[in-house]
């Protein structure tokens, strides 16, 4: 699977103009190889988007044919100030994997350096994928990696199960895991999921 994370600085007088722009991506409901997307803001006021596409052929054929399209439709350019695009392809999926649907979108975004990419990797597998994965109310995710790039999302059924994850089983699980002898940079988000942002398979 591939992921298209999207993270846009959007103007405070902007916000409203932004979030109706964004429904018209609708129109990615049924587009061959589209496998869901879901986003909102992030607790900075940005808007974050998560687009889950089958593989990068499928993602080529839809921004050689529908992208324009959609883009000239909704105007949305112009409400925002920067935005920044990556695609990561997933390594492996924590619990059943990552889907479109409501919650609270938890984001990981870590800079690893190719020495310590083999021992992050597998502190994902054996500790924290079996830490999250069984926790109360987490809903599914995925690890992906592009580059020297890792991004960890898991999707949360409210912001009550994330913050008690965080709490009591997130401490015992950094310290076993020890990210900190693994990643340069990490940047988090907690996105809190606009339900007319999401868009099905």
């Amino acid at each position: 699977m591939l992921i298209k994370w999207i993270v846009c600085e959007v103007r405070s007088e902007q916000r409203a103009a932004f979030a109706a722009a964004q429904t018209a991506w609708s129109a990615l409901h049924g587009a061959p190889g589209f496998r869901g997307q879901l986003g909102g803001w992030d607790a900075q006021g940005r808007a974050c988007i998560a687009g889950l596409w089958t593989d990068a052929s499928a993602y080529r054929h839809f921004m050689e044919h529908l992208h324009d399209a959609v883009t000239d439709r909704n105007a949305q350019e112009g409400t925002y100030t920067r935005s920044s695009v990556a695609l990561l392809g997933a390594v492996m999926d924590i619990g059943p994997g990552l889907c479109a649907g409501p919650g609270v979108l938890r984001v990981a975004d870590c800079q690893v350096p190719p020495s310590r990419q083999a021992p992050f990797t597998t502190a994902q597998q054996t500790i924290w994928n079996p830490g999250m994965g069984d926790a109360p109310g987490m809903l599914g995710g995925v690890f992906a990696r592009g580059g020297d790039r890792f991004l960890v999302l898991s999707r949360w059924a409210g912001a009550v199960q994330h913050t008690r994850y965080r709490t009591e089983r997130f401490p015992p699980l950094r310290a076993r895991a020890r990210p900190g002898d693994d990643i340069s940079s990490i940047t988090g988000h907690v996105v809190e999921i606009v339900p007319s942002w999401i868009v099905p398979a």
